[in-house]
């Protein structure tokens, strides 16, 4: 698990769109590192960590980067339209990248396609995109 808090989110909050998929931290990253190699290591920190919060109907979610997270939604709109901008083009990346071990048609690839396109979709950009030292953070994904 990674070391930061970015927020925790009410289970309320967030439905998963394919519970069938694992997006925890560990699983996501090694996807994404069989997937594209070295050009992983922009990618992984995009995406938060899950951690159920034992006992409670909540989230926690963790990243590897430091600092402090500031939602998207508070920050001023030419910094929030850049941070977007970036977003976007991951995610059209990744999204290519779906398409790509999809069109294999072997039942591993085919799970590992669900599982980046179950990671890109984000219930609301300011509520669950985070800010931190630069970097965007989702959190919420899948």
């Amino acid at each position: 698990m990674s070391t930061y808090l970015v927020t925790q989110t009410s289970l309320a909050q967030i439905r998963p769109v394919d519970p069938g998929v694992d997006l925890s931290g560990r699983a996501l990253a090694a996807l994404l590192r069989t997937e594209m190699g070295a050009e992983a290591r922009e990618i992984i920190p995009l995406f938060a960590d899950p951690a159920p919060v034992e006992d409670a109907a909540s989230v926690d979610w963790y990243t590897d980067l430091p600092g402090q997270p500031k939602p998207l939604g508070e920050l001023p709109e030419e910094e929030r339209a850049q941070v977007l901008a970036r977003i976007g083009e991951q995610r059209a990346h990744l999204g290519a990248l779906a398409e790509t071990i999809e069109a294999r048609g072997d039942g591993a690839s085919l799970h590992s396609a669900r599982t980046l396109r179950a990671a890109l979709s984000v219930p609301s950009n300011d509520d669950h995109i985070y800010l931190i030292d630069g970097s965007p953070v989702i959190v919420g994904g899948g």
